[in-house]
């Protein structure tokens, strides 16, 4: 009877060792977290990027989430896209512009890596209803790059922007 007592003892010991040590896990990570808003005005669409981190201790902070929320005046609903990249393709949107083409505004959404390559860093086309119509990820392929210049003809873009017509989306803590 001693030995189950002490087996008991035992066992509760490590359960409450154990659950100390994930309530201060999830405290720790908890305070360590943070969200960023960035709001822009693309013609009549007000459109929002949440970001959802833990730690900007990285060149590209670990965020969880990272959604673009689309609310067009036009319609009473809102379209939200995800951004964050799965498992194995981490990205975040980075900077954004609402640029004019023949007859509305687009938006325009700059990815990346945080790596240092080619295609660490892409861009993507909206329309202001939340659809991705075209992205010149894998630029050095070529191919989504022609799918891209094709759809900003057709839209009457100009074929590059300057850096400068770009926003910063804060992403970091102190951002």
């Amino acid at each position: 009877m001693n030995e189950i007592l002490q087996l008991g003892e035992s066992t509760l010991t490590k359960l409450t060792l154990f659950i100390v040590v994930v309530l201060y896990t999830f405290t720790a990570h908890a305070e360590q977290s943070y969200t960023k808003n960035a709001e822009m005005m693309c013609g009549d669409t007000k459109v929002n990027i949440i970001t959802e981190c833990y730690d900007d201790s990285a060149i590209l902070p670990h965020c969880t989430k990272q959604d673009i929320e689309f609310k067009p005046k036009d319609i009473n609903k809102n379209i939200t896209q995800a951004t964050i990249g799965k498992e194995g393709d981490y990205f975040l949107a980075t900077s954004w512009a609402c640029v004019k083409g023949k007859s509305q505004a687009y938006l325009l959404i700059n990815y990346n890596t945080g790596g240092n390559c080619e295609d660490c860093e892409w861009t993507e086309l909206f329309d202001l209803h939340g659809k991705k119509m075209a992205n010149n990820r894998g630029k050095t392929t070529g191919k989504a790059n022609k799918h891209f210049e094709k759809i900003y003809k057709q839209i009457g873009l100009p074929q590059s922007w300057p850096r400068s017509s770009f926003d910063h989306i804060p992403i970091k803590r102190k951002d």
